[in-house]
This record gives structure tokens, C-alpha cells and sequence, in this order.
């Protein structure tokens, strides 16, 4: 077994590599996501709007972030365009790898230099591929951000577990200036009562907040940017952000088609008329329902329904892990799990996210005998291997028909879900069995009364 586990990593390590490089050259012959970030750049160094004010259609790759990363990205267009590329693709390798050890510490395995130590990290790492790769390969081959996102997210928790206040603060905010979502855990951070920390994010979001602000003035002068710097925000509230709140559209376009796995584009797909199945225009007479025709108000309620008593269910539960580390890391990451599913798009690379949660539950899970933990993990993992790993595997060498029904049913959904149910179920039974045994101490430790009749007698 452990031969075909370290096979198998060999073999996903040979597969990620591989894909880096064949990605990387044809970046040129595709709209990837990387374009929309240089595109950005360039516009915030040359006095160009950062934000179209008409639809983009969604295999244009329109600008959705914050500003902030906007200005954190531009050095690189300053570049020739295939070295800059080419440092992007290298920093998302890195980026990769330092996710890959920062969650081995938040899984109690970045330490000691045992037999069995190294053999708990390949372990894990396998099971990370496992559940992972395809993610992974989509982060690498878009040249997306989410693992620079959820590696900024991780760095946040793992900082707020050693309590240097600012430093997580500033990494949770600079997540949030990539993309918003992670900014779920300041709701961690109250529940753990955590002010100061609080205090901090709110500081380091107002203050990377201001990145954009020297290139206007420097492109633009003073006044002219000045005036910029304030629009591109407003630009941002009035079409990516209140569009995707009140609307659910994303740069003008309901994003509702495969394989956006949020609750909402998954229960569209299944339940409501007309839903377009495929982005592509090749594709575009397939459309929903899969399943059966229902009210397209009572298909969204019941998605919106669904997310925030996800995040409730998150967010009680970082309130009942304040004083046990290993639960707090598997809420936190659970709490950014429930905020991906519950958002207008949830894409296959934002699946990234659940490694946080993941090591967490690994680092829950390591007290327990080996057949209990082994069963925690099949079912916690099988799902993303059935839905996600297994159709994709066939998809690149027999046929893709299992990968693309997967992808519009939105099968991943339930994967996320069951994996939020296994961590959520554990950390309550841990959390149960801490309650009964300090019960238990406390019964025997405390004096005990004397009886009425032994008191007579004395």
C-alpha cells in the first residue's frame, strides 16, 4: 500500500508539472483568467477603467476583483508579456507548494523528522492529490488565484493560532482584496472572541485598500487620480459587486452553466427552465432543467436557504471551538467552504479552499483508532474522488461523457457537502467526548458530600 500511495503521488506530482508547461504555452491561444488579471494591470497603469460597464461574456474573462489586486498585480505587466507570464506560472507553483506546507502545519505534520512522521505526510499529501489534483491543474491551467487566495487565507489562521494579531489580520485582508469571500473569517474571529485581531483585519483591508492609489496619481497626476483611485471602487460596487448580490449576475452575465458548483447555479441546473448548461456557444441549445421543471423563485430560495444555514452551521460551530485548536482550524476552513458554496459562482479551482478545513480535520481525526479514522476519510474523500478525480481521469483517455454529466448535474456540490457534514459531525463528536470526559474528572476529583445517616452517627 505504500508503494502505490508514493506511486501515486509520484504520478500526480509528473501530471501537475506536465500541465504547467503545456498551459503555460497556450496561454496565448486562450482567454485564460491570468489574461484578465495583466489586462487589469495594464489598465491601472495606463488610466483605463478597470471594469467594463457593459456585459463581458463569461469566455471573454472579465476583471471581477478588487482594485487592490489590480495594483498588487501590475509590476508584472511591466514585463514582456511572456515573462511576465512566465513568473506568474512559476509563483503558482510556488504558491502551491507553500499552501501544501503551511497546511501540513495546520495538520500537526510540518514537524519531526521520524519514520512515522514522513509517513503520516505522504499520507496526507496522497489523499490532498487525491481529492485535489483536478483543482489544482484548473488553478494552474486558468492561472487562476485561488490557491494564492486560500494560501493567504491559511497564513491567516495559522498567524492567528500563534497570536501574532497582525500579521494574520494583514494576510486575511489581503485575501479579501484578491477575493472577497475569505473575509467570512473575521465571523471566525468573533466567534472565537478575538477583537484585537478583528481590529487588525479592518486595518490591513483600509490600508491595502490604498494600492491602487499610486498608480492613478502616477499615470493620471494628482487630482485626475485621485479621482480614479475613487471610481474604480465605486466601478466595482456598481458592476461586480451589488450586480452579484441583487441579481446574481457576474459582469452582466448569469453564470449559472457548468461547472459552477455554488448551490444556486447547481439547483438551476437540475430544476429550472431554460438554465444554459454549457458557456460555449457550440453547446448553447443545451439547457435545464436535468431533473424537472420548478418555480425559478422557489429553486433560488431554497439555494439561499441552504447557504446561510450552512454558514450558521460554520459559524456555530467556530463559536463551540474557541478553546480546541484543532476544531477551530477545521470551522475556519469550514466557514470558508459554506461562503464559497453560498456565493453566485463556486468554480471547479475555487475547490482548492477546502485544504484549510481538510487539515483541520486531519489533526481532529489523529487521536482516533486507525478504523475509525480510516472511515472518517473514506468519507470524507471518496466523493471528490467519484465526482471530480475518477471523470476527469477517463475524460483524458476514454471518453468525457461521465466528466461533463458530473459537471452539470453539479455532483461536486454534494461532494462539498458530504465532506462539510463528515468535518461538522466530527467536531461535534470530539467536542461531545472533551465535555464528557471533563465531566468526568470533575465528579472525581470533587469531594464528596456524606450521607444523612452516616452524619447522625458521627
Amino acid at each position: 500500500m505504500r508503494r502505490l500511495r508514493d506511486g501515486w503521488i509520484l504520478a500526480a506530482y509528473t501530471f501537475l508539472l506536465t500541465a504547467s508547461f503545456t498551459a503555460f504555452f497556450g496561454w496565448d491561444q486562450m482567454r485564460v483568467d491570468a489574461t484578465a488579471y495583466w489586462q487589469a494591470g495594464v489598465n491601472l497603469r495606463t488610466g483605463a477603467a478597470l471594469y467594463s460597464a457593459t456585459p463581458v461574456a463569461a469566455l471573454d474573462k472579465a476583471y471581477l476583483y478588487p482594485p487592490a489586486f489590480a495594483a498588487a498585480f501590475a509590476p508584472l505587466t511591466l514585463l514582456p508579456t511572456l515573462w511576465g507570464y512566465a513568473l506568474w506560472m512559476a509563483l503558482e507553483l510556488l504558491f502551491t507548494l507553500a499552501l501544501a506546507r503551511v497546511a501540513a502545519e495546520h495538520a500537526g505534520l510540518a514537524d519531526g523528522p521520524g519514520a512515522a512522521e514522513r509517513d503520516s505526510r505522504r499520507t496526507a499529501l496522497a489523499l490532498a492529490l487525491a481529492a485535489g489534483v483536478v483543482p489544482i491543474h484548473d488553478n494552474i491551467g486558468e492561472g487562476q488565484v485561488n490557491v494564492l487566495v486560500t494560501l493567504l487565507a491559511a497564513l491567516a489562521v495559522r498567524d492567528a493560532e500563534r497570536r501574532v494579531d497582525w500579521r494574520a489580520g494583514l494576510a486575511l485582508a489581503a485575501a479579501a482584496h484578491v477575493k472577497l469571500v475569505p473575509i467570512v473569517l473575521v465571523g471566525a474571529w468573533l466567534g472565537w472572541r478575538r477583537f484585537r485581531l478583528v481590529a487588525w483585519t479592518v486595518v490591513g483591508v483600509l490600508m491595502l485598500a490604498l494600492l491602487p492609489l499610486p498608480w492613478r496619481v502616477a499615470t493620471m497626476g494628482t487630482g485626475a487620480g485621485v479621482d480614479a483611485f475613487f471610481g474604480d471602487y465605486a466601478g466595482f460596487w456598481g458592476h461586480i459587486l451589488w450586480p452579484g448580490a441583487s441579481a446574481h449576475q457576474v459582469a452582466g452575465v448569469d453564470q449559472l452553466f457548468a461547472p459552477n458548483y455554488s448551490l444556486r447555479a447547481t439547483l438551476a441546473r437540475l430544476f429550472v427552465d431554460g438554465t444554459a448548461l454549457s458557456a460555449f456557444p457550440a453547446f448553447a441549445d443545451r439547457r435545464g432543467p436535468l431533473v424537472f421543471a420548478a418555480a425559478p423563485a422557489a429553486v433560488h430560495a431554497v439555494a439561499s436557504l441552504l447557504g446561510l444555514a450552512a454558514l450558521a452551521a460554520a459559524l456555530g460551530l467556530c463559536v463551540r471551538s474557541a478553546h480546541d485548536r484543532a476544531a477551530r482550524i477545521t470551522a475556519a476552513g469550514l466557514l470558508l467552504l459554506a461562503a464559497g458554496f453560498a456565493s453566485p459562482s463556486f468554480w471547479q479551482h475555487h475547490l482548492v479552499v477546502a485544504a484549510i478545513a481538510a487539515a483541520g480535520f486531519w489533526r481532529l481525526t489523529t487521536p482516533n483508532p486507525v478504523a475509525p479514522r480510516a472511515l472518517a476519510w473514506t468519507a470524507a474523500v471518496t466523493p471528490f474522488v467519484a465526482t471530480i478525480t475518477l471523470p476527469y481521469a477517463l475524460a483524458l483517455g476514454l471518453t468525457d461523457a461521465p466528466y461533463v454529466a458530473s459537471r452539470e448535474y453539479g455532483l461536486p456540490t454534494a461532494a462539498v457537502l458530504a465532506f462539510f457534514v463528515t468535518a461538522t459531525v466530527a467536531t461535534l463528536r470530539r467536542q461531545g467526548r472533551a465535555s464528557a470526559s471533563s465531566r468526568a474528572t470533575v465528579a472525581a476529583i470533587a469531594p464528596r458530600a456524606p450521607s444523612s445517616a452516616g452524619a447522625e452517627s458521627r
